[in-house]
Formats: C-alpha cells, structure tokens, sequence
C-alpha cells in the first residue's frame, strides 16, 4: 500500500473501544499517517490506547481536541447514537471525517452531515469496511466483467454469538456490510424492501433480522444477521446464469470461490406425446479460486481515506454509499415494526460503487 503523497496527515480518534482500537492499531502503520488524538470517556480504554499509540494525546472531551487545533481529520468509532452529533460538530470545525458504521440513525442526520460535508468542502466517508476487502473487490471485478453472466441472486449470512451492542440492535449493527456490498455489486440501490426480526433475549432488541431487497431489474437480494448463532459467518454468495461466486471471509486463505458453468434446459414429450416433461439440465462446470491482492481490509480502509483526504476525490464509500445503506436500515426497521410489510423506496439512483471496488488499487 502507498500513500497518495509524501505531508503526514494529523488524524484523531474518537472512541477507543473494541473497533476504536482495531483502528488504532491500523492506522500506526500507515504510511502518511500521524495519530495524534484519542478520545473516550472511560479512562481504562484511554490506558489502553495509549499503549497502541504511545504519541497520541488521550482526551476524555472530543471537544477540548477540536479546540486545541491539533488534528486535521478524524476516525469516529463512538457509540451509534454519538455518531451525528460528533461527527457534524468535527465537519464544522473543518475536519475530515470518516464514520464507523451506521453512518447514522435516520436518514435525516444522514443528509445533514452530507450537506454539512458538501458546504463546508470535507472529505466525509463511511466505514464499510467489506468494500475495501481485497476478496471483494475481486468478486465485484468477477460480476463488472460479466464473469457471472446475469445476476439473478445474491444471499448473504453474518452471523455470531456474543458482542451484543447496547446502542443498536442486530441489523443496524451487522446489515450495513451486507447491503453495502449488495447495491456495489448490483450498481444501484434497491427499490423495494421486506424484512422480518427475532428477538431472543428480555430486552426486546432485534437479535437477527432477514432481509430482503429488490432491485430494479428483477435482482433479489437476500440478507440473515444475527448476533445470537453459535457459529460465525461472513458469506456471500452470487448467483447468475454463467456460475456462482462465494465469498468466505472467514476462511484463512481462499476466501473467494468461483464456479462457472453452462446449462442448458432440455424438455421431452412424455408416454402420450403431449406434454413437456422437464430434464436435468447438462452442467459443464469448472472450479477456479480467483487471486486478490494483499492486505488487511482495515489497512486498505484507512490508506484510502489518508488518500482522499490529501487528493481531495470522493471516497468509493463516500455520501451516496452512507446514505443509501441508511434508508434500506429505516425502511427494513419500518417494514420488521409492520409485520414484514414491503417498503417502497423513492429514487433510488445508480451507483459507481461496483467500478470503483473492482477498480480500486491498494491505498486508492
């Protein structure tokens, strides 16, 4: 990975717990980076924090760093419901912002940190991090190039047991990697939305949610989280009319799998003549392991944000991404609180999301 320029871009933190530290760690390594803050209320994760980033000055008030003038861009991994509040305050002080997921809880703070963004000429990126996955851009390269043929499906399963999160519930949590993912490989945004939810647990909070998204053209998208499966899934698995692609996040190596093949659907009459009677259809079938690049999809995340921030292009997970993701999170909760309703959603514009993950090159 290299860094668009040679200037050390001052970066804070704000939120040192569990991802807050993952990013941390990343981003010491970082060629153009310089980490210069963190921020959080509990002293114990500053403690921590400062033993990733020893040079860091720790803060307890984000807002005592914006007035000491130090940083110049900041990664926001806080509680959700901290993200808009933080996050518009940092794009008026004139900082760069990236957001961890979900960008926002509605997507009337979605628009206003966008057009805060807009007015004030900040970079403001989101942090879906499975579009920076180096297996995914291959598979989105596989479907830009009509490796598939016509896409037909997509399902996807997230799923784990443990790390409940007190600020949000399952889909808000787990379902933005999925549909982020889903409209890049698509290229566009789903215009139609069902979705159903389960609670396990006495506090009423959505432990697993399937989601189903249709796309114009006819695609089905169709999304399971939960935070409460024994065993932990990062899949997705593309259907089209040439073959199949699966992408395995959690296998150690050969994380994505491709099966071509070509089928023909033959019919015969039966006994009387009459009818057509379905066959098998013949498979000519091949199994390849498509290469991708190296790196952590953490590390490429965060050289890309380093990137805008110094070219000052639009991030591949920029405004449009953020706020697409968080009108499917709204209408997917509306269509759960209705019985499973289908939510139609108004507008829903193309995408350059599938050129730019298939694209993309380490650290752009």
């Amino acid at each position: 990975m290299t860094s668009s320029g040679d200037r050390r871009v001052r970066i804070g933190v704000v939120g040192s717990g569990y991802w807050g530290t993952k990013l941390l760690a990343t981003l010491v390594n970082v060629p153009g980076c310089e980490v210069r803050a963190v921020c959080d209320l509990d002293a114990r994760a500053l403690a921590e924090a400062g033993r990733i980033a020893p040079e860091a000055r720790a803060y307890s008030d984000y807002q005592q760093m914006l007035a000491d003038g130090q940083v110049e861009a900041v990664l926001i991994a806080s509680p959700a419901v901290t993200h808009y509040p933080v996050a518009l305050r940092c794009l008026m002080a004139g900082l760069d912002v990236m957001v961890e997921k979900p960008f926002a809880l509605c997507e009337t703070d979605a628009r206003a940190m966008i057009r805060t963004a807009e007015e004030r000429g900040r970079v403001l990126m989101v942090g879906h991090t499975f579009l920076h996955n180096p297996a995914f851009a291959s598979l989105a390269s596989l479907v830009r190039t009509r490796k598939l043929g016509r896409i037909n499906l997509i399902r996807t399963s997230r799923t784990h047991f443990g790390l409940v999160r007190p600020d949000v519930d399952a889909l808000w949590d787990l379902a933005p990697h999925d549909i982020s993912m889903a409209s890049c490989l698509a290229g566009t945004q789903p215009d139609r939305v069902t979705a159903t939810g389960s609670c396990f647990t006495e506090s009423r909070t959505l432990d697993a949610a399937q989601v189903t998204l249709g796309y114009p053209g006819g695609l089905v998208v169709q999304i399971f989280v939960s935070w409460m499966d024994p065993k932990r899934r990062r899949i997705v698995e593309v259907y089209g009319n040439l073959g199949k692609a699966t992408f395995n996040d959690v296998t150690p190596s050969r994380k994505l799998r491709l099966v071509e093949f070509a089928a023909q659907r033959r019919w015969k009459r039966n006994s009387a003549g009459r009818l057509p009677w379905p066959v098998r259809p013949a498979l000519a079938r091949r199994l390849a392991f498509p290469p991708y690049r190296t790196g952590t999809p953490l590390e490429h995340e965060c050289a890309h944000f380093l990137a805008r921030i110094q070219d000052r292009r639009s991030p591949s997970t920029g405004a449009e991404n953020a706020l697409s993701v968080t009108r499917v999170l709204e209408a997917a909760t509306r269509s759960i609180e209705t019985g499973g309703q289908m939510i139609l959603l108004r507008g829903g514009a193309s995408s350059d999301l599938l050129t730019a993950a298939g694209n993309q090159a380490p650290g752009q």
